[in-house]
């Protein structure tokens, strides 16, 4: 039969092995934590300005264009340019007249309506227009045979007859604008800079503004309280004969970072400080008290049901290498403490007297 003994034995020799491996993890995540880099905090946002520089006021105007350049621009002068010519129109001949009787023709008819006196008439010819009758006016009253006007002059009339429309004249209106620069004057170049301060565990979300020596700004009221996760606008606007490379202001603005404390503990952005939700109940094991069996038993299914230990945060709460150094410090002398309580522990249960039963 076993003895109570070596019972008791096996039982803490285990759960030190369990206390020395939780140990180690955390002496390694602790060393890790302390050599990890930290990232650097988020600065304000560069600001790309052109250099200034000075000018006197001028005026600026386009050529002939059919349209305005954009915005500011006004306009100065106006024409309209000929696109496409007009035509006139072509008629072609069409029913020939002659007058009768023959005689001296009387101007105040309008052909070929009926003439006064009534003895004369127009009268339809049966001809057609051709090559023999080239040359003869159309539209207008002609005269051909003796006479010039006389009892024998014969008198003949073409209608005109429309072959090709003609067409207006097509415009085109074209302009000219102009635009006023104004003068430029760059004056002393001044200067401004934030430093902004992100919070974390011991430290308080802020900022120091920066000028020139002597004072060539002044600083706006920031846009809001600093605080983890709130955006702060500050505008530095600069003094009388001063400008921020021809401009009167310069605004700066930066979002600071959300903190996140250690496991257990909560973050008080009014004081900057970190503490614990509940304070923690330590209870490191003895050396010198006997533990009865039930209790190692128990000890032993806790420590046989425990999962292997993962690190659940390293403590990166805050921005600065000194708070990574100092929580991995924290976290080793744990793991070192946890070893040496199991290395007492393996002592004291193999000093045991052997008892046998």
């Amino acid at each position: 039969m076993r003895s109570k003994s070596g019972t008791r034995k096996t039982a803490a020799r285990r759960f030190a092995t369990v206390m020395a491996a939780v140990g180690a993890l955390l002496v390694s995540s602790g060393i890790a934590l302390m050599a990890a880099p930290v990232p650097a905090s988020a600065g304000s946002p560069t600001v790309v300005q052109e250099e200034c520089v000075p000018r006197d006021a001028y005026t600026d105007t386009t050529g002939w264009v059919t349209e305005s350049p954009g915005t500011g621009w006004y306009q100065v002068d106006q024409r309209q340019v000929l696109v496409t010519p007009g035509t006139d129109a072509v008629y072609g001949a069409g029913q020939r007249y002659s007058w009768n009787p023959q005689g001296p023709y009387d101007e105040s008819v309008v052909p070929p309506a009926w003439p006064t006196p009534a003895q004369g008439k127009w009268t339809a010819n049966t001809e057609a227009y051709f090559p023999g009758h080239v040359g003869e006016p159309i539209g207008e009253v002609f005269q051909q045979g003796n006479g010039n006007g006389g009892d024998n002059a014969s008198w003949f009339y073409w209608t005109k007859v429309l072959l090709t429309p003609g067409s207006d004249p097509v415009y085109r209106t074209e302009y000219k604008f102009s635009f006023d620069y104004p003068e430029v004057t760059c004056g002393v170049a001044a200067y401004a800079d934030v430093q902004w301060i992100d919070p974390a565990c011991g430290t308080k979300a802020d900022f120091k503004t920066k000028s020139g020596d002597p004072v060539d700004v002044t600083w706006s009221a920031p846009s809001a309280a600093p605080a983890p996760g709130v955006t702060v606008t500050l505008t530095a606007t600069a003094m009388d004969g001063y400008t921020f490379e021809g401009l009167a202001t310069k605004a700066f603005s930066h979002t600071y970072a959300q903190v996140v404390p250690p496991e257990g503990q909560t973050y008080d952005p009014a004081t900057g400080l970190c503490s614990a939700t509940t304070p923690p109940i330590v209870s490191p094991p003895t050396t010198t008290t006997q533990v009865s069996p039930p209790a190692v038993e128990s000890a032993v299914e806790s420590a046989t049901e425990t999962t292997t230990p993962t690190v659940v945060s390293a403590g990166l709460a805050g921005d600065t290498a000194n708070e990574s150094r100092d929580q991995g410090l924290a976290i080793v002398l744990t793991g070192l403490l946890m070893m040496l309580a199991a290395g007492g522990l393996v002592l004291t249960k193999g000093g045991e007297r052997a008892v046998t039963s």
